[in-house]
């Protein structure tokens, strides 16, 4: 009887292991041209010779799924435009390619590219709050942004492309690698640049502020800023460029510290007209090593500064520099020092405890005598001339 009942298990048990499990039904087709209002995953490659895909609902997720969304010139690949109605939209893992027109995020929030790889695709985004990039790769391909607000990109790998921006706020790159690309914009504030390595990939802004740029490796270009306040440089590696930061005309609030910068023509350039241009400025704790024409050369031509104006130039070494100066400041004198300064009689810039060896000529020039005030403590060892303008020990 027991035998009987467990013949009877057992068969039950194996019809229901034989029996055909009934088929999970497959969502259509993703199309060219489609209006996407919930979550789609491709299972092709999707050629199209106009516009790829619209969202037309928030929430949904568009999962490349490894393949690619392949066009021409005449169309975009993805457009998110929601007159503010649209938010929550993730694309991930696969393909965008030849999409100059690129993907569009208009008016839209909370939008996410993750594992995604545009390849001659530009990115566009305007009217936006919080887009973020990441684990991604940017291949000739750009992202262009105008009046928005909270832009990341995070682990993104950026060759001969760009990342621009027009009246944006709150934009940071961490822990990328940029190669043969820009970051520039106009009006540009609130921005971070951390942990990041940039070859050939030079910064550019103008009427911008708040710059936060630390701990970054920078090769073949630098920083530059026109109009620029708030502009904190620190813990970075500058080598092998022109100028590894160079300020112009009126900017407020500049402190970089803690930088090696090695074999730039100059290592931090500051020109202005007024000194009061370039009020806050502090220059502390670098070390300029193999500069050409020197580590640090600031013009101006006027002293004007308000009485509250802060210029501290200190704590820094100046090593091997100006071996390869040709250019002349203003009033025709070669740069090829450590430090150079070309500014006018009683000009409120101190400068103290920096300590120079071996440059080309003055370890620290600062011509016409009275153009500085002497903070003390400055140090020259090797230099043929020693210091001019400000009195140094030497050991």
């Amino acid at each position: 009887m027991m035998r009987t009942a467990m013949s009877l298990v057992l068969a039950a048990t194996m019809a229901v292991a034989g029996a055909p499990v009934p088929a999970v039904a497959a969502g259509p087709p993703v199309r060219c041209g489609d209006t996407i209002t919930e979550s789609v995953t491709l299972s092709a490659n999707l050629r199209c010779a106009g516009d790829a895909l619209i969202v037309g609902a928030s929430g949904v997720t568009i999962d490349l799924n490894g393949y690619a969304i392949v066009g021409d010139p005449g169309g975009r690949a993805i457009t998110v435009a929601g007159d503010q109605t649209l938010s929550g939209v993730t694309v991930r893992d696969g393909t965008v390619r030849g999409f100059p027109g690129g993907i569009l995020l208009q008016d839209v929030a909370t939008i996410a590219l993750t594992g995604v790889r545009l390849v001659d695709t530009n990115l566009e985004a305007t009217q936006f709050s919080g887009v973020s990039i990441s684990d991604s790769a940017l291949t000739r391909s750009g992202v262009g942004t105008s009046y928005g607000q909270g832009l990341t990109l995070t682990e993104v790998r950026m060759t001969g492309g760009y990342l621009s921006a027009i009246s944006v706020q709150g934009v940071s790159t961490v822990n990328s690698v940029l190669v043969g690309s820009r970051i520039g914009g106009v009006e540009f504030y609130s921005f971070e640049l951390a942990r990041s390595r940039l070859t050939d990939t030079a910064i550019d802004v103008t009427e911008a502020g708040d710059y936060t740029i630390h701990d970054n490796v920078f090769s073949g270009a630098g920083v530059y800023g026109l109009l620029a306040d708030g502009l904190r440089i620190e813990n970075n590696l500058f080598r092998d460029m022109r100028v590894g930061v160079r300020l112009e005309s009126d900017g407020r609030g500049l402190l970089v510290r803690d930088n090696r910068f090695v074999n730039t023509g100059v290592g931090v350039r500051v020109s202005t007209f007024y000194l009061a241009q370039v009020a806050d400025l502090t220059i502390t704790d670098n070390e300029f090593v193999r500069n050409g024409s020197a580590g640090v050369f600031i013009e101006a031509a006027d002293p004007l500064a308000g009485p509250d104006d802060e210029f501290v130039i200190s704590g820094n070494v100046f090593r091997h520099n100006g071996y390869a100066g040709t250019e002349v400041d203003g009033d025709g004198r070669r740069i090829d020092d450590g430090l150079h300064l070309s500014v006018p009689v009683d000009s409120p810039l101190v400068v103290a405890g920096n300590q120079t060896y071996h440059n080309a000529d003055h370890g620290i020039e600062a011509l016409p005598v009275g153009s500085v005030r002497d903070g003390g403590g400055n140090v020259s060892r090797g230099d043929p001339n020693g210091c001019a303008g400000v009195v140094c020990a030497y050991r």
